[in-house]
């Protein structure tokens, strides 16, 4: 019982890094609120990207491509503080375009619009 557990565990671990990596190709290693550098294997902690969880673990989200996008450390910070708001903008999550709203002491903006993964909407 123990080993099917521990089988289980490993199993789920390895997909988590596989959809990580995927993320990680996808992001181009730059952070989709602002596109700044954002590398995950980065020994900087203001320099290393986050994973995060559109819909966090704890309410039920996947460790998948579709869930999951790279963010710099400020923005995952700024996104906790909830200063940050990241919103999908097809049913394809995060590997569609998203928005970036942020909030300021007038309320919350429109920060950045992708039409693509990583191609932000121009003025």
């Amino acid at each position: 019982r123990l080993m099917r557990r521990y089988q289980k565990r490993a199993a789920e671990q390895q997909a988590e890094r596989e959809a990580y990596r995927e993320v990680n190709v996808r992001d181009g290693y730059r952070c989709r609120a602002c596109g700044k550098s954002a590398d995950t294997r980065s020994v900087d902690s203001c320099s290393r990207g986050h994973h995060h969880h559109l819909t966090f673990r704890s309410k039920g989200g996947k460790h998948s491509s579709q869930n999951v996008c790279l963010l710099c450390a400020r923005c995952h910070d700024d996104l906790h503080a909830h200063l940050l708001r990241l919103e999908p903008m097809t049913e394809r999550g995060a590997d569609g375009p998203i928005q970036v709203w942020r909030t300021a002491e007038f309320g919350e903006y429109l920060s950045r619009r992708e039409v693509a993964v990583h191609q932000a909407e121009k003025d």
